[in-house]
């Protein structure tokens, strides 16, 4: 585990959390959270408590080893929501506010409830939100669904280098190689959507259905999203994470196959593109635990096509 130190966050950053509360809401005390430090990557959280110790925002820090961290995944975060629009756009929660303590960028954020940890309660809240999570991801692929340019470096390359990675289980690499072989003969055309490509039950926040909102939770951590993203690993991803039903999944799976104007098998060819992109650039990322990952999301996706 990587060593934590406390942080104390500076006056002008206490201003900017007061600016954010307004002048009928107080700031009372700044806690930090205890996260571990699993990977060199992980940031430094804090919850800012109004003088009624109500969470009221939420401050996340850049770590020294990756300075712009929390910058660049912001500036993500905003065109993202700009790219998805009014509407769908509302489910992405972007910062209030980003700027720099000690050349660490960081971000202050509304604080949102968290879903439950407690096994019977998460059961519950995972059954009543899955319709609407899966509703607004098949109209976010709807809605930025496009013909993929530079099929070289965004198709062909991470697909090769799925398939060649010796370290790799070998039915993912006998899966990228398929895939490669079907777009060599012009069986499949790809297309981008916008993905968030962290698409799991974590990374979901309730949020007040208040002031018409339209969606009953918000969606974090954009930091490895793309607009030219790759269809299907996210709804494997969160439908794995929600428990879907079977038939729901597949009912889905095909839908989001409709709109792209692709057979059901080619699902497993874009995921195959999408774990090609993701080997490339794992960052943090455990190579075992990816290819853990790339096992479960070929075997998901394949059984409910058979």
């Amino acid at each position: 585990m990587i060593e934590s130190r406390h942080l104390a966050l500076p006056a002008n950053v206490l201003e900017k959390i007061e600016e954010f509360l307004g002048p009928e809401r107080r700031l009372g005390t700044v806690e930090q959270l205890p996260v571990p430090k699993l990977v060199a990557d992980c940031c430094d959280k804090f919850i800012a408590l109004d003088v009624a110790a109500r969470p009221a925002a939420f401050v996340v820090v850049s770590p020294e080893l990756f300075p712009n961290s929390v910058r660049d995944a912001a500036n993500t975060t905003h065109a993202i929501r700009s790219a998805l629009g009014p509407s769908l756009g509302d489910a992405v929660l972007v910062p209030y506010f980003v700027g720099d303590i000690e050349q660490r960028s960081y971000s202050i954020t509304a604080y949102c409830e968290p879903m439950s940890s407690r096994r019977w309660i998460s059961r519950w809240q995972r059954m009543r939100m899955a319709p609407a999570i899966l509703s607004w991801l098949t109209e976010a692929t709807r809605a930025s669904a496009k013909q993929t340019a530079d099929v070289d470096d965004t198709i062909r390359a991470p697909l090769k280098a799925l398939a060649a990675h010796e370290r790799i289980d070998t039915a993912t690499r006998q899966a990228a190689s398929a895939a490669l072989d079907d777009f060599e003969r012009g069986l499949w055309r790809p297309r981008s959507v916008v993905a968030h490509n962290d698409l799991w039950w974590g990374n979901f926040l309730h949020r007040q259905r208040v002031d018409g909102a339209p969606r009953p939770f918000y969606l974090i951590d954009w930091g490895g999203g793309q607009i030219d993203g790759v269809p299907f690993y996210d709804l494997v991803r969160v439908s794995n994470s929600l428990n879907v039903s079977a038939r729901r999944f597949r009912r889905t799976l095909l839908a989001h196959c409709d709109i792209l104007g692709c057979r059901p098998e080619d699902s497993l060819s874009y995921l195959c593109v999408a774990l090609g992109r993701l080997l490339s650039n794992l960052g943090e990322w455990p190579e075992e635990q990816f290819d853990s990952t790339a096992r479960s999301c070929l075997r998901y996706a394949a059984a409910a096509l058979r």
